[in-house]
């Protein structure tokens, strides 16, 4: 589960100052900027009118509108159609932002490093209405663990939406405390 050489925060020091520009800018340009990522995307035929046409078919996820999309593309890079669909696995790019999300809090941060954890994870949770992780979210749980793996030390949720961390359970997991 190490990455990178061998250091586990040799890439998540990577991954947050690649990052740091996302999550460091001001409200007002994350507000008036489009923010989305394609999660998704595959070329595939369908007949037409008795031959084959290519279509691309992209599942993009719309932070602004906390929303998973299905768009399909003609020949020409033409938009078709586009629909809403249920929000597939994480991207890597959205557990990488997730992960800097939580190497930038310095509570957890701290944690991590004063007991050499490594971070995983990127699971996504989904809640009923009126949760954090409810409908208009994209959470994601990052672990972590000690090396050599055993049970995480804490989770973090992270929503990717709103660019905050929701959940922070601190302590050993799994122990019934």
């Amino acid at each position: 589960m190490k990455r990178g050489n061998g250091n586990p925060w040799w890439t998540s020091a990577v991954l947050v100052a690649g990052l740091a520009g996302l999550l460091a800018a001001p409200a007002s340009a994350e507000s008036s900027a489009p923010r989305q990522r394609v999660l998704r995307s595959w070329q595939e035929n369908v007949k037409q009118d008795g031959r084959e046409v290519a279509r691309r078919v992209e599942v993009v996820f719309d932070y602004r509108r906390g929303v998973a999309l299905e768009r399909v593309y003609g020949a020409d890079q033409e938009l078709l159609f586009e629909r809403p669909t249920a929000a597939p696995a994480p991207s890597d790019e959205e557990i990488a932002e997730a992960e800097a999300m939580v190497r930038a809090d310095a509570e957890l941060d701290g944690l991590a490093r004063a007991k050499a954890l490594f971070l995983s994870g990127g699971f996504v949770l989904w809640e009923e209405a009126g949760r954090p992780c409810g409908p208009g979210s994209r959470c994601l749980q990052i672990f972590a663990f000690p090396d050599p793996p055993d049970a995480p030390l804490f989770r973090a949720v992270v929503d990717l939406v709103r660019r905050e961390i929701v959940y922070r359970d601190l302590g050993p997991l799994g122990t019934g405390r």
